[in-house]
């Protein structure tokens, strides 16, 4: 591996938004506009099915500009109970699509689609539905392959490419982790305080919006109607996951959950070039995760990290009016960096060859 290294544009805070809370929520809540007619036209609905009988839902985007499928496609993973449409997916999709490349907006199980193609709930631990996406595309194209984790999604990528180590499957070219909570121990401590609360709330409010329709759907299944039952008197996050999460995924409580889904050490074991974005004012992922392996994640040449005073949790938004170094970036400072560092791997595997968008 060279020792040359991707240099992000630094990150400019929004001088009005840049409260870490309302970087946190400014996007979810006031989300902008992305519309491109041919990105829109290049949409198309498809799905994975999975060895269990359940299905994955995706919106894939293949740019015509590339009939072999040789440049790169995006993987884009959504956060806690996001989906495909969350905001940031949306943004970096168009984005890759402006550079010429390829990208899917990949849902979870029960995130998008009919209910009925997931008897089982998606989880932080349970990265066996990616690995079966990434080798399935794999198989597809010669494209190579940059799955993007943002958030929940962030901290399973990183857990996945820890369990490839040295053998990564053919075709994965590198990876992007924005806001990833590497250790769910201390990411649960902190839902737990002050203004975090409210997210704890957030969160749990849509996981019971979804085990009510759970409950009209498997009204015939005992297991899921009990399960989902139980996961309506849940208070706090930790409870649902002590009386949902951690049951239905074979660990002996929240507790075990949170230690055995957090990729944590395992970031060690990671030799796929990594792009890891993480703001150290993040309210719900406190810095101390990091520190704690700092010398851990410098000593690993695959990780490239880059931490930012402030941003919020997969906020890291930048004044609208502020000029960018590229006509295609925009306010979103972490989605431009996915999307230039995969511009950047391919063109350091293929100097000659590689013909990218303006």
């Amino acid at each position: 591996m060279t020792t040359e290294r991707f240099e992000p544009t630094p990150f400019r805070p929004h001088p009005v938004l840049g409260n870490q809370h309302v970087q946190t929520i400014w996007g979810t809540f006031f989300p902008r506009a992305t519309r491109h007619a041919a990105w829109e036209a290049s949409a198309e609905a498809v799905s994975f099915d999975l060895p269990d009988g359940d299905r994955l839902h995706a919106i894939q985007h293949v740019h015509p500009d590339d009939p072999g499928r040789t440049r790169p496609m995006l993987v884009l993973m959504h956060g806690l109970e996001g989906n495909q449409d969350s905001h940031y997916v949306r943004g970096m999709s168009l984005k890759a699509y402006q550079q010429g490349f390829h990208s899917i907006r990949l849902n979870y199980r029960g995130c998008a689609g009919p209910q009925t193609d997931a008897r089982r709930l998606y989880n932080g631990h349970l990265i066996e539905d990616i690995d079966f996406v990434l080798r399935r595309l794999g198989e597809q194209a010669a494209w190579p392959l940059v799955p993007v984790g943002v958030s929940l999604g962030a901290n399973k990528l990183l857990r996945l490419l820890s369990t490839y180590g040295e053998a990564p499957p053919p075709g994965l070219m590198g990876a992007v982790a924005i806001s990833p909570p590497i250790d769910f121990l201390q990411t649960n401590v902190a839902f737990k305080q002050g203004f975090n609360r409210l997210y704890d709330k957030f969160f749990l409010f849509k996981l019971k919006g979804k085990h009510r329709e759970r409950l009209r759907i498997f009204r015939d299944d005992p297991a899921i109607v009990a399960r989902s039952e139980l996961g309506l008197t849940a208070e706090w996050l930790e409870f649902y996951d002590e009386l949902v999460t951690a049951p239905e995924g074979g660990f002996a409580n929240a507790h075990d959950y949170y230690v055995r889904a957090s990729v944590g050490d395992g970031l060690a074991a990671i030799r796929v070039p990594t792009l890891i974005l993480h703001a150290e004012d993040d309210p719900i992922i406190p810095m101390a995760m990091f520190l704690e392996r700092a010398a851990m994640i410098a000593a690993n040449p695959a990780l490239t990290v880059i931490y930012t005073p402030g941003g919020g949790h997969v906020g890291f938004m930048e004044p609208a009016h502020a000029q960018q170094p590229e006509t295609w970036m925009d306010a979103f400072w972490a989605e431009n960096q996915a999307v230039a560092y995969t511009r950047w791997l391919f063109a350091r595997r293929e100097p000659t060859t590689a013909r990218l968008a303006d």
